[in-house]
């Protein structure tokens, strides 16, 4: 009983004079209680009390204090704390810790956003669960989970600021201590990691209101090379193929806007870290599972912790890929197949690597060293394809793959149903 439409259908002309066209949602709500009080929101709520209420949880497992540290990150302006969990194998040898990378996840900077929450605890929920992806997960990594950047504004009802009026994802260029405490402390916190190890990924949570399924923002370099210019999109290509019902990779964009050079992903790129996301997930819901009349599929909360349990299995899938040389053949392969094929539009005129086995990776826990790519046909193909792709235009690239422009608008919300 959801429906999203034009509240004064506008004809092509005005919309061609820059005329725009305004939506109305309407809803049916049934009250069950006379003289009650309810309360509406346009996500499911995440407060500040259930993060707490969640962590003194995890806190009350002796097991889990083998891997999970739960510090303060710094008090607020309100003199709320800011927590920081600290998720690895501390049972390691001190040399073994020092060689493992570093993995930086936070969310909620922006208090309304709350489907980063429930993707937030989808990562601790698997970081710190026994599953075997958690404890080679643990084994190789050091995670810093910020899970409420902006615990002020999420406790006053805040959609997009801090306190202090600020949206917090604008001033990570020169964050002040004082009016910012939070941004200032997780800026310092990834750049003392990175003096003590490799930082491989940083991943900001948010939720987005006008487009659908999830999907990352991230960084390019326009000196890139071809081979630079796959390596910036294989985490979001993972991504894609471990939530195909949820993660749409056509949907990610790697422009740096002169209205986000301030924000977390663009900062920590500058930074050094060369996988910074930022990953949007749709306050609607996904358009990539298929359902009757056009009907957009409803995002639930399972929805959203199950991905981040997928965020989880590419974070694994990643450690593979830079630790197979058999394994980035095969989906840079992949990937580069995808690219050639939206800028030629083709529909496989010539033979293509679909059919390798590519798409799906190997068992989640196959962890093999670096190999020679054996000379069979499979490789010869990908080779070829990787070849193929390296003879491009890097520009036509980047316009084709959305990089420099702002974006197709094929996944914006449109008028619908919604289930």
């Amino acid at each position: 009983h959801i429906s999203y439409h034009p509240t004064e259908p506008l004809g092509e002309e005005l919309l061609s004079s820059g005329e725009r066209q305004h939506y109305t949602l309407t809803w049916q709500m049934e009250f069950l209680w006379s003289g009650d009080q309810c309360y509406l929101a346009h996500c499911y709520p995440y407060p500040y009390t259930k993060l707490l209420s969640y962590l003194d949880g995890l806190g009350t497992s002796q097991e889990r204090k083998k891997f999970v540290k739960r510090e303060t990150l710094c008090h607020t302006l309100a003199g709320n704390i800011c927590p920081v969990l600290t998720v690895t194998d501390f049972s390691a040898s001190e040399k073994v810790m020092v060689g493992r990378r570093g993995v930086v996840i936070s969310a909620r900077v922006h208090p309304g956003e709350t489907n980063g929450s429930w993707m937030m605890q989808g990562v601790m929920d698997t970081l710190t669960s026994n599953s075997k992806l958690a404890r080679s997960l643990r084994s190789n990594f050091v995670f810093r989970l910020v899970p409420m950047l902006n615990p002020d504004g999420v406790v006053v009802g805040n959609y997009r600021t801090s306190l202090a009026g600020l949206d917090l994802n604008r001033v990570y260029k020169k964050p002040s201590q004082e009016l910012c405490p939070t941004i200032w402390s997780i800026k310092k916190m990834i750049q003392e990691m990175m003096e003590e190890r490799e930082v491989i990924l940083y991943v900001d949570l948010h939720g987005h209101s006008n487009k659908h399924n999830i999907f990352n923002y991230g960084c390019h370099d326009h000196d890139c090379d071809h081979t630079q210019f796959l390596n910036e999109r294989v985490f979001c290509f993972l991504l894609s193929q471990l939530a195909p019902d949820k993660f749409s990779f056509p949907s990610c964009k790697f422009s740096i806007r002169k209205s986000k050079r301030r924000t977390g992903r663009v900062i920590v790129w500058k930074m050094g870290v060369a996988n910074s996301f930022t990953m949007e997930a749709s306050f609607c819901g996904s358009t990539l599972r298929p359902q009757a009349n056009d009907q957009v599929d409803h995002f639930t909360t399972e929805d959203l912790l199950s991905m981040g349990r997928s965020l989880c299995e590419a974070i694994h899938k990643y450690h593979h890929f830079l630790n197979s040389t058999s394994y980035q053949h095969d989906i840079l392969a992949t990937l580069a197949e995808q690219l050639i094929m939206k800028c030629e539009g083709s529909s496989g005129e010539e033979a293509t690597i679909a059919t390798l086995s590519l798409v799906q990776p190997p068992p989640l826990l196959a962890m093999v060293p670096p190999t020679t790519i054996a000379k069979d046909s499979r490789s010869a193909q990908a080779t070829a394809m990787l070849n193929r792709f390296m003879t491009l235009n890097l520009k036509l690239l980047e316009r084709e793959s959305s990089t420099s422009g702002s974006g197709s608008d094929e996944d914006n919300l449109r008028p619908s149903k919604v289930v």
